[in-house]
């Protein structure tokens, strides 16, 4: 199996649930608000989320994968549902100064 299957529980999407599989082509389902999301490390955060169409997993919204959501679907964020995206795990995303791989996204 995938070292992903050990992240038993998480409902957030990990980059390293996507290693190795290319483009995974998602529809937009909502944006959701967590005002006390609790991470693998145990911290509460306050983040926005986007759930999708099909999956049990929700995937972090950050300022990197926000701001080109925006470009392509533009700044109102209601309009986002239904639309797709592609993920895809890129591993030269830096998270606190290191190389650690990440979730992107693009159009196909």
């Amino acid at each position: 199996g995938r070292t992903s299957q050990m992240r038993i529980g998480s409902p957030w999407l990990a980059a390293e649930d996507l290693e190795g599989l290319g483009d995974v082509k998602v529809t937009i389902k909502r944006i959701t608000h967590h005002r006390k999301a609790v991470f693998q490390n145990g911290k509460e955060q306050e983040v926005y989320a986007i759930e999708f169409e099909g999956a049990y997993k929700r995937m972090v919204l950050n300022t990197t994968n926000r701001k080109m959501i925006k470009e392509m679907y533009g700044p109102n964020v209601s309009e986002w549902k239904g639309k797709e995206l592609c993920l895809y795990h890129d591993k030269n995303v830096r998270y606190m100064g290191e190389i650690s791989g990440g979730i992107r996204v693009r159009l196909r």
